[in-house]
């Protein structure tokens, strides 16, 4: 038995004692989160003999998944996948099920099964490549190296071509209830992923686009089974008693209802040396500012990232266009120009729409932040260790703004952003101290599917409500920040931007994502 040398994801060498069950040391990595067995076996027993929580039947209880849960799997597969069909490769134990649905489909089905440390001869050698669809079904937990597995099956997809995986989720409904007494903890698996840990694993495998799907139909007489590889005093034989009583026709019946597993569908990623780092700069009407933050801009070094700088300005009237327009053509910097200015949230969402990096970073034209603090707000993405990182301005005190001879709107101003952070923690759960920092930083992958429809400063609030919503835990990490005053060009208005975010909060939070 030995503990993880380092975590497949962040790398970090720290792995923390969580609990015990089953005689099964739990553990987990600081930096990301990552659980895992913490005395792992030397030799990890075959895939296809194991019990594990999630759409495959261990050996000797139907080695191969129910026909509908196979049949499941390959519409959620073509629903991403899109048109077409090709060759599709089928990863892990007891995929016959699955096979005989492909093929029904028109797909060319080959099945491989990894050998214990999750990289066997036949899946080294397959040519890279090769494959329009890859369906790894309960196996990337219980390899030694997970990322190793995925970025061998990103090397065998045809570019862009599609990822279905799927494994047992912390996330769980059955996770969350029995928690130490999962039955995922009971299995031979040596990870336990839930849904931030299993896209961290994917970002770092070189995966993009990724969307999750909690919930599967299965039926009862599914649940009976599973139920009884994993036995809990009181709530088995209830469960089971109900089950018996329970009219057979509808024992059969499929219903949307999570069978313990999360199923994640991605594409590759463009190949690239470094992560690419998308800085995007809403300009407008920042004539005395713009300059002074491109030359530090252009002079900040982010070692091991490569940048693009997305200058997007919303036709000023102070002479800020044609300072933007005297840097088109430089190296690393592009000009995006709207006709008319419509906001800040606009003009970032014009950016977005630009951006090809793997990271975003949104920088406004103005000098209130310091560039200085790229390095550490950057460090959490690059490494994996988090998704979402925000750049606090709180540093032990409260009052991030401080106006010369202005103390009386310096409190408002302060006691407005307190009000407001608990409004919008209320309502969405979350304990942020600075939800509005103009410092977002973020996988550009977390807001695949988000549709954004804030123009001004709302956005701020739209960004935060939407990613939250959609699961992510920001890291919040302090920067400096020094605060203009209105009569520098704070553009932030006292009236009507309140009632624009009091209109946002109940906008996002209860609208569609």
């Amino acid at each position: 038995m030995k503990a993880p040398e380092r975590c497949p994801i962040c790398g970090c060498a720290k792995h923390v004692y969580e609990f015990s069950t089953n005689g099964r040391q739990i553990g987990q990595c600081p930096d990301c989160g990552l659980m895992s067995l913490q005395a792992q076996p030397l030799g990890a027993p075959p895939l296809a003999g194991r019990e594990r929580d999630g759409g495959v039947e261990p050996a000797g209880h139907g080695a191969a998944e129910p026909a509908g849960l196979a049949a499941l799997h390959l519409r959620q597969l073509q629903g991403y996948h899109g048109p077409g069909r090709g060759r599709l490769l089928g990863v892990g134990p007891g995929l016959s099920g699955l096979g005989d649905a492909a093929r029904a489909e028109g797909w060319d089905f080959l099945a491989v099964e990894p050998d214990t440390e999750g990289l066997g001869s036949a899946l080294v050698g397959l040519a890279s490549g090769g494959f329009d669809a890859v369906a790894l079904v309960n196996t990337v937990a219980g390899v030694r190296d997970p990322v190793a597995l995925l970025e061998r099956i990103r090397a065998l997809l045809k570019p862009g071509g599609t990822l279905y995986l799927v494994t047992p989720s912390l996330d769980s409904f059955a996770a969350r209830l029995l928690r130490q007494n999962w039955g995922g903890f009971k299995g031979g698996d040596l990870f336990y992923f839930d849904s931030q840990t299993l896209q961290k694993a994917l970002a770092r495998a070189g995966f993009q686009g990724v969307e999750l799907n909690p919930a599967v139909n299965v039926p009862a007489e599914y649940g009976d089974r599973r139920l009884e590889r994993f036995p809990l005093p009181v709530l088995t034989p209830l469960a089971r008693l109900g089950y018996r009583l329970f009219p057979q026709a509808l024992k059969r019946l499929h219903r949307r209802l999570s069978d313990g597993s999360v199923n994640a569908l991605a594409k590759p990623a463009p190949a690239r040396p470094r992560p690419l780092v998308s800085i995007i700069v809403p300009v407008y009407n920042e004539a005395a500012t713009f300059p002074v933050l491109m030359d530090a801009l252009l002079k900040k070094e982010l070692p091991d990232l490569d940048r693009e700088i997305l200058l997007v300005e919303s036709n000023s009237t102070d002479g800020t266009r044609a300072i933007v327009m005297g840097y088109e053509g430089t190296p690393g910097v592009r000009v995006v120009l709207e006709e008319r200015p419509r906001g800040k949230g606009h003009a970032v969402r014009t950016g977005l729409a630009e951006a090809g990096g793997d990271i975003v970073l949104i920088q406004d034209g103005d000098l209130e932040y310091d560039l200085n603090d790229y390095d550490q707000l950057l460090e959490p993405l690059a490494r994996c260790q988090s998704l979402v990182v925000l750049g606090s301005r709180h540093s032990g005190d409260w009052k991030i703004r401080r106006f010369t001879g202005q103390p009386v709107v310096s409190s408002v101003l302060n006691l407005a952003h307190v009000f407001f952070a608990f409004l919008l923690n209320t309502a969405c759960g979350s304990s942020l101290r600075d939800p509005f920092t103009m410092y977002k930083v973020f996988r550009r992958d977390c807001v695949h599917g988000l549709h954004f429809k804030a123009d001004r400063f709302d956005f701020d609030w739209e960004l935060v409500i939407k990613l939250l919503r959609k699961g992510y835990l920001p890291l919040e990490i302090p920067v400096n920040y020094t605060s203009r005053s209105f009569q520098e060009g704070k553009k932030v208005r006292l009236f009507r931007d309140p009632l624009n975010w009091i209109w946002a909060l109940v906008r996002f939070r209860l609208g569609p994502l």
